[in-house]
């Protein structure tokens, strides 16, 4: 995801905890919500599946994580809803 950022945005963020703040900014700068609900559809110690819904918008999209020795990353399974 970050990669995405900055080939799209010409933005280039160290990690993804600046990533997320940076996002977070751009939703409030824009008087959009950044609220979601987040479900688990599945889970095990090396995988999840979420399904979020963005509450203002209605945008909506499946969450593919796998984990790592440094944590959990979002894979290219990740999604958005079809529209």
């Amino acid at each position: 995801m970050i990669s995405e950022f900055a080939a799209t945005l010409g933005s280039s963020f160290p990690d993804c905890e600046s990533m997320i703040a940076t996002t977070a900014a751009m939703y409030a700068a824009t008087g959009a919500s950044a609220d979601v609900d987040v479900k688990v559809m599945s889970e095990t110690a090396s995988e999840a599946t979420l399904f979020s819904t963005y509450i203002g918008s209605g945008k909506c999209g499946t969450i593919h994580l796998t984990s790592t020795n440094d944590g959990w990353i979002l894979t290219e399974q990740s999604e958005g809803c079809a529209r």
